[in-house]
C-alpha cells in the first residue's frame, strides 16, 4: 500500500473530506489530493501533523508498519464511530448543513401561505381592511423572512465546518424550532421569537402611559373603531363589550346568561362539534327565562310575539 492509499485510509476512517484535513493541515485542498494520488510526498512537519492527527506514529504512516513496541492497529473508533453506520456518519459529517435547506423550505411556504391569506382577505374585505390586517400581522413576515435568512446562512456559513459536525450538533435543530414555534407541536405552536415580536409591535402600535390614552386611541378609529375589545388586564382574558343597547333590564340579564351558555359550550365541546354545532341547538340548549324571552323578542328562538320591555 503506497503513502497515497494509506492517507486515503486513514482519512475515511477518521470520516474528513479533504478540504477538512487541508484547512487542518493549513495547506490546500490540491495539495492533499495530490498526496493521495502519490503525485507528491509531503513535507516532514506534514508528516508528523498527520501522524498525530491520525494517531500513529511516522513510521506506521510512512512505511505501513508500527514501531517497536507499538500495536499495528489505527486510531480507536469513539463511540459515534460504532454506534453510526460509517457512509451515513461521513455523510452527516461532510453535508449537516445541507440541512439548512429544510428550513429554507419551511420559511418559503409559510410565506406563500401568507401570500394565500392576505389574497383571499383582500377578496373579501377589500384594500381598507387588508392594510390594518397587514399593519397587525407585520410581525409574522418578518418571522418568515427570518426563518429564510436563517436557513441559507446554516447553508453557506456551514460549509465552513465540513468535516467537523458532530451529532450533538443536532440539539440545533431544538433551538430553531423553541425559537421560531412549530405550530404541529403543541408544547411549541408560538416560538419566543414570536411572543418577543408580538409584545415588541403592539408596544409600537398601541402602548400609552395611560389606560385612559388606549382608550381614546381605540375610539379614534385606529384599528376598528368603538368596536374594538381593549383588554387593560391580561392576555389570557376575554373581553365582552356592553353598549348602550343593554341597559335594559332584561337584556343585561340575558346577556350574562348567554356568556354563561357560550362559556359551558366552549368548555364541554371539542373544535369539531363546535363547527359542526347549528343555531338552532345552541338556542335548544338556553334553558333561563330571560334568555329564552330575549331571543323570542328577535325571532331566534321560537316565532311569539313577545311584549318588549321599556328601558331602565
Amino acid at each position: 500500500m503506497t503513502l497515497g492509499e494509506r492517507l486515503v485510509k486513514l482519512r475515511n476512517e477518521k470520516c474528513l473530506s479533504q478540504g477538512a484535513l487541508a484547512e487542518a493541515l493549513g495547506v490546500s485542498r490540491q495539495s492533499v489530493s495530490k498526496w493521495e494520488t502519490d503525485a507528491s510526498v509531503p513535507e516532514l512537519d506534514k508528516l508528523v501533523r498527520l501522524s498525530d492527527l491520525f494517531e500513529i506514529s511516522l513510521d506506521e504512516l510512512v512505511r505501513g508498519k508500527a514501531g517497536p513496541g507499538e500495536p499495528p492497529v489505527g486510531p480507536p473508533q469513539t463511540p459515534e464511530e460504532i454506534s453510526w453506520p460509517p457512509k451515513f456518519a461521513q455523510l452527516y459529517r461532510e453535508r449537516a448543513h445541507l440541512l439548512g435547506w429544510l428550513m429554507v423550505a419551511w420559511g418559503f411556504l409559510c410565506a406563500l401561505n401568507s401570500v394565500q391569506v392576505i389574497t383571499n382577505y383582500f377578496a373579501q374585505t377589500g384594500w381598507e381592511y387588508t392594510v390594518r390586517f397587514l399593519q397587525v400581522s407585520a410581525y409574522n413576515y418578518l418571522l418568515h423572512a427570518l426563518k429564510l435568512v436563517t436557513g441559507l446562512f446554516i447553508v453557506f456559513r456551514g460549509r465552513h465546518f465540513s468535516g467537523r459536525f458532530r451529532w450533538y450538533h443536532l440539539g440545533c435543530v431544538l433551538v430553531i424550532l423553541g425559537a421560531f414555534g412549530f405550530r404541529h407541536i403543541r408544547f411549541i405552536q408560538a416560538g419566543l421569537l414570536e411572543r418577543l415580536m408580538i409584545d415588541f409591535f403592539f408596544y409600537l402600535r398601541y402602548y400609552k402611559d395611560q389606560p385612559k390614552e388606549l382608550l381614546d386611541h381605540v375610539k379614534k378609529g385606529y384599528h376598528g373603531g368603538r368596536y374594538t375589545s381593549v383588554n387593560l388586564t391580561n392576555a389570557d382574558t376575554i373581553e365582552f363589550r356592553i353598549f348602550r343597547g343593554t341597559l335594559k333590564y332584561n337584556t343585561l340579564i340575558a346577556t350574562l346568561q348567554l356568556l354563561d351558555r357560550i362559556c359551558d359550550v366552549a368548555l364541554c365541546l371539542t373544535d369539531d362539534q363546535i363547527k359542526a354545532m347549528s343555531w338552532t341547538t345552541f338556542a335548544s340548549g338556553c334553558t333561563q327565562p330571560e334568555l329564552v324571552r330575549y331571543l323570542k323578542e328577535r325571532r331566534l328562538y321560537v316565532n311569539d310575539p313577545v311584549e318588549s320591555e321599556e328601558e331602565v
